[in-house]
């Protein structure tokens, strides 16, 4: 979110950042053209995604919520052993109140909690992984320029 363009401008190597993919998928996926973003406090900070989504569609609402306990929670190894709900629900409830539709994970981290962030959020709400999003994306440029692994040897 913060650096992209300074890691592209520095290296003759192909960097795809997560955020075009993931705002792109949102957009795709949104009936009500409101969309949550969730992030670290620096990547809500940069507003990197409310800009990429505003950028695509003007039209849109977007709600951007920092959730610091995540990660950390994450790392820890804790959402193994004990329940994750309590910190997702400290963390999304912002956007509880909110019309939105959409939900965009933004950090790597929060797909090993995209089942309690579901729960919490409702089956209305469709989750996309940021991360998910710039593999796909990968995957397709690979295939477009003949560049993937043929080997039947991973």
């Amino acid at each position: 979110a913060i650096a992209l363009e300074d890691i592209q401008r520095k290296t003759d190597i192909p960097v795809v950042g997560v955020i075009q993919p993931g705002a792109r998928t949102a957009i795709k996926v949104t009936k009500n053209q409101h969309i949550g973003v969730i992030g670290t406090v620096n990547t809500i900070k940069s507003r990197a995604y409310e800009q990429a989504l505003l950028g695509l569609n003007a039209e849109l609402q977007v709600e951007n919520t920092a959730c610091p306990l995540l990660v950390p929670f994450v790392e820890s190894g804790r959402f193994l052993h004990e329940s994750a709900e309590e910190a997702v629900e400290a963390s999304l409830e912002p956007l509880k109140g909110k019309s939105i539709d959409t939900l965009i994970l933004g950090c790597t981290h929060y797909p090993i909690l995209k089942d309690p962030i579901q729960n919490y959020m409702g089956e209305h709400v469709k989750i996309i992984s940021s991360g998910d999003e710039t593999a796909r994306e990968v995957s397709t440029i690979l295939s477009y320029k003949g560049l993937l692994n043929q080997s039947k040897h991973a």
